[in-house]
């Protein structure tokens, strides 16, 4: 089985507990390949041969102006510059995955 795991830039909880999701999905035998895909993979402190990463931006998460206060005008800017740059389909997600 494969596995396409996207994980959000935003915040650092998301790769933490993904993390140790993926470590045990891992050392399933069923799992032949987990690709991870995200933009904080160097977060992760641990490689293995059936874990494949690829650094891509699938979404802007929230702006902060710290870690209370959220920054609505730059979130807005970002998501409507990624729009502009990514195409948010299900094809476009599928010929994302077809690279390799």
């Amino acid at each position: 089985m494969k596995i396409y795991f996207y994980i959000s830039g935003h915040g650092f909880g998301h790769i933490s507990r993904s993390g140790n999701i993926i470590k045990h999905l891992l050392n399933a035998e069923f799992i032949e390949e987990i690709h991870l895909i995200s933009t904080r993979i160097p977060f992760l402190n641990f490689t293995h041969p059936k874990l494949k990463m690829r650094n891509l931006k699938l979404d802007v998460g929230v702006s902060q102006k710290n870690s209370l206060s959220i920054d609505l005008q730059t979130t807005k800017e970002e998501l409507q510059d990624f729009e502009k740059k990514q195409s948010p389909t299900p094809k476009r997600r599928i010929r994302i995955l077809q690279k390799k």
